[in-house]
């Protein structure tokens, strides 16, 4: 009977003993950019989940999230459109990581989707992930919040609170103050985000309109910018000239069977006339020029009904468009 305790014993050292060879000091993660989907720019709120991953993941002494230049200096060697988990995992031994986050965020009108991922580079296995999907913002955001937790949590061995980082009474009481500061009145996550990217002094390299065109490094600072409010109609055409000889430019716009006309005003777009159509009309395409040289734009509307063209051209005359 005492030798098998004493077997027991051994047992429970040894494996104590490797138990301490096998746990690691320091982890090292690496935050990826994610991938976006969407007709918009979004890059604001790509920049603004990876700034919130990177710093809610570290913990000093325990895991350490890879420097954003590094980061950034790896994925300009990988030409691809999209990352596969092959360069997900080609990445993460070039940059030393245990871990990788990654994923991607897609747009689609006011819908917002999240779908991130932790893989293990040494296990080649991802056990940690999370999806979000709302019609706003703040709802996704505390999901990331929710995922760094759930990392740390899983690469330390803990719960989510013990996982938390240890801070200070006064620097809790900042962050308190910070969180419990009502938001001014229009405000949004978003303006947050974009107000912390002027302040950093970077922006995004791609147009704040059309995302295949390359623009100055810090575009959110041109003062040639300007985005109108919303507008409450699908729009599937649009032209500017003067149409009504008043010397300035009107923008003509059309959705399915109505023709709105605009006037740029300050940082307003001002509705001077809405014109509207039959509902069996269907509208394809709006363009102005003087093709009477009357001296007045036309606009001119390209139009069918039931696949028979009934296209028309509108004058300005007496204070009203006519055909």
């Amino acid at each position: 009977m005492k030798i098998y305790l004493k077997i027991i014993f051994c047992l429970t050292l040894v494996i104590m003993f490797t138990g301490s060879l096998w746990a690691k000091d320091k982890y090292v993660v690496t935050v990826l950019p994610f991938t976006t989907h969407s007709a918009e720019n979004i890059d604001y709120l790509k920049q603004g989940i990876g700034n919130m991953l990177s710093s809610r993941i570290a913990v000093p002494g325990k895991i350490d999230v890879t420097a954003r230049n590094l980061v950034a200096a790896e994925m300009k060697k990988t030409k691809a459109a999209e990352l596969t988990l092959a360069d997900v995992h080609n990445i993460g031994r070039k940059l030393k990581s245990d871990y990788v986050v990654w994923g991607s965020i897609t747009k689609i009108g006011n819908s917002i989707s999240l779908d991130g991922k932790l893989v293990d580079i040494n296990a080649n296995k991802s056990d940690v992930s999370v999806f979000a999907q709302s019609q706003n913002i703040d709802d996704v955001l505390p999901k990331v919040n929710e995922f760094s937790q759930k990392i740390k949590s899983h690469i330390l061995g803990t719960t989510a609170a013990e996982a938390a980082p240890l801070v200070s009474a006064s620097a809790r009481a900042g962050e308190e103050k910070t969180v419990s500061r009502p938001l001014p009145p229009g405000t949004t996550r978003e303006s947050q985000i974009i107000a912390g990217m002027r302040e950093t002094k970077r922006g995004t390299m791609t147009s704040a309109i059309r995302t295949e065109f390359i623009e100055s490094p810090e575009p959110i600072h041109r003062r040639d910018f300007w985005m109108s409010q919303h507008l409450p109609t699908e729009l599937k055409g649009m032209a500017v000239g003067d149409v009504n000889n008043d010397g300035l430019n009107e923008i003509v716009t059309i959705d399915n069977n109505n023709i709105y006309i605009y006037q740029k005003k300050g940082r307003e777009l001002i509705l001077l006339e809405k014109i509207a159509g039959k509902k069996h009309n269907q509208y394809i395409s709006v363009d102005i020029a003087d093709i009477n040289r009357s001296g007045v734009a036309e606009i001119i509307v390209t139009s069918i009904n039931n696949n028979n063209p009934n296209s028309f051209a509108l004058e300005y005359k007496d204070g009203s468009y006519v055909t």
